[in-house]
């Protein structure tokens, strides 16, 4: 998905709106103002997520070692971490910035992705991801979350 769910609705809701107005006056005028709008509409959404893939994969994360979730969670803000588990619940792909909430033996914490995955995450899915921890202010307390760069679905053994 290149562009989110909020983004296409309000790219469809422009184009319907440009369709109707002219209909009830047609005027080239207004069609030849709306069509740049229209595509920069569209095409902002689509060039940013371009340019946020490039820079994530030009990123050299090989060096962050893979540690248990209990591990991460007492490292400092702003430090790269690795963590390795299973999908337990997924939030936010509407946004092209989908959550998942990631369980190993040790704890669960929650990964919020900067770019969504190219690959398919359903719950119960294993997955490796790599990122940054960041303070998140819940409604109860302050928690930590994995600002997630990359992130890879683990085959599963068959």
């Amino acid at each position: 998905m290149y562009m989110s769910v909020l983004a296409y609705i309000s790219l469809g809701v422009a184009l319907c709106i440009t369709i109707l107005t002219y209909f009830v006056s047609p005027d080239t005028g207004l069609l030849f103002t709306m069509l740049p709008m229209l595509l920069l509409l569209g095409g902002i959404p689509i060039l940013m997520n371009v340019m946020n893939r490039r820079y994530i994969n030009k990123l050299d994360l090989r060096h962050v070692r893979k540690k248990k979730i209990k591990e991460v969670a007492k490292k400092g803000i702003g430090e790269q971490v690795r963590i390795s588990g299973v999908v337990t619940a997924i939030s936010n792909r509407w946004l092209n910035r989908p959550n998942y909430h990631v369980l190993d033996s040790s704890g669960e914490i929650n990964v919020c992705m900067f770019v969504a995955p190219r690959v398919s995450i359903r719950c119960g899915d294993q997955i490796e991801v790599v990122g940054t921890l960041r303070w998140v202010l819940g409604f109860k307390k302050k928690e930590k979350r994995i600002w997630g760069l990359q992130l890879v679905k683990i085959p599963s053994p068959s």
